[in-house]
């Protein structure tokens, strides 16, 4: 049986929670007041008595049911007259509120959400490689860079040496070619040396300014 309300509408709907008094009347007349009730009416009383929430329509169901007792026999409830309203039952009740359905997931949005996370995890290990592919390629190369300037500081190092040590040797044989005394021809073989020495110096500094600037055309790349 569903019960309406003054406006037509099912109260079936309408949660509330059970209150104290609702608890007491279904305890009495369950066990006092059994052999008066009909059989739907038993049902609904031991449904109250197990429940914690229960709708509006069973609460006006209990009360026609209140009523129709009442009104063959006085009864009372704890030494009180019962709860014959329906709003005198719902007192100090609370609704119940309803839970919102969850929404129907929809297959083409979840496609799109697992092909985009999807591409955001490749994305992210793509990235993670790369710095590690990087950081590796930039220590080579920085190793390189430096295993080559030391090969090279020392290719001229023993290039100033050999040359200033042919320039000596040179400039010596020279001036005792001429027969220059063996002083003059010391001297001669010093002054080649040190031609030398100020000609290697200079193209050193040459070198030193190339490589540099490369180093900074490769630092502003990276």
């Amino acid at each position: 049986m569903v019960v309406r309300d003054n406006r037509g509408q099912s109260t079936e709907g309408v949660l509330l929670v059970r209150t104290r008094r609702i608890e007491k009347v279904c305890l009495h007349l369950g066990k006092i007041m059994r052999p008066r009730l009909d059989g739907w009416e038993v049902d609904l009383v031991e449904k109250l008595e197990r429940t914690e929430v229960l709708t509006l329509g069973d609460a006006m169901r209990l009360g026609r049911i209140l009523r129709r007792v009442y009104a063959t026999s006085r009864f009372t409830v704890d030494g009180e007259e019962p709860p014959l309203c329906t709003h005198s039952l719902l007192r100090g009740s609370r609704l119940v509120p309803e839970k919102e359905p969850e929404p129907t997931p929809n297959p083409e949005l979840q496609a799109r959400l697992a092909r985009l996370r999807a591409e955001q995890a490749n994305n992210e290990y793509a990235r993670m490689v790369r710095g590690v592919t990087e950081t590796k390629r930039d220590r080579w190369a920085k190793d390189t860079r430096e295993l080559h300037g030391y090969f090279s500081q020392l290719s001229i190092g023993l290039n100033i040496i050999v040359s200033m040590a042919t320039t000596l040797t040179a400039g010596y044989w020279i001036g005792r070619w001429y027969e220059y005394k063996p002083a003059v021809a010391v001297a001669m073989g010093l002054s080649f040396m040190i031609v030398v020495l100020l000609a290697e110096v200079w193209l050193f500094i040459i070198r030193a300014e190339r490589l540099h600037d490369r180093m900074r055309k490769e630092e502003k790349k990276r």
